[in-house]
């Protein structure tokens, strides 16, 4: 008996047993919900706490641990020719799945309905770009905006690096 159950001690198998639990709860007892609803509220307000801390320091660590610009350079280039692969196929996939089912032509009333109510807007490279950076320090945390905090810690910690001529060991992370 214990055999069978030491099967799911594994975290993977726990989530995928907790999914395919609330699928099921989901479907077929909908009216119980409402009552562990609290449960998703607390764990995504958990997640947010946790979640300024760990992006800080391994960002900051990463960054410190490189204490070059070539080798910042070099991991940044790379990192952002991956990106750009792995959006390329992405958008290329979704390109070609799009032109060979054609769902507009089946969804068209839901398509009419939802572009017909909300306003669109177009998002340049700028916007974009300028989106990155915060404008407020306090409310990038406020609005809950990862991309404008890990920009700014970025910034941050390069602005550190640029002080390495000066202090070359007051800012050594031991162990690193």
């Amino acid at each position: 008996m214990e055999k069978a159950f030491s099967y799911f001690k594994r975290l993977e198998i726990q989530v995928v047993a907790a999914l395919v639990l609330a699928i099921f709860c989901g479907i077929y007892f909908p009216e119980y919900l409402k009552y562990v609803d609290w449960m998703w509220d607390l764990f995504m307000k958990l997640l947010k706490v946790m979640l300024w801390p760990l992006l800080f320091f391994s960002v900051m660590v990463a960054i410190l641990w490189l204490w070059d610009f070539k080798k910042l350079w070099s991991i940044w280039s790379r990192t952002f020719g991956y990106y750009m692969l792995t959006t390329t196929v992405a958008i290329s996939f979704s390109l070609l799945l799009m032109n060979l089912f054609k769902p507009w032509e089946w969804l068209k009333f839901w398509f009419e309905q939802w572009f017909n109510s909300a306003q669109v807007e177009w998002l340049s490279f700028w916007s974009f770009i300028w989106g990155l950076i915060p404008s407020n320090i306090v409310n990038a945390f406020v609005e809950f905006n990862a991309m404008q905090i890990v920009t700014m810690w970025i910034i941050l910690w390069i602005a550190i690096l640029a002080t390495k001529k000066q202090n070359s060991n007051r800012y050594r992370v031991k162990g690193v």
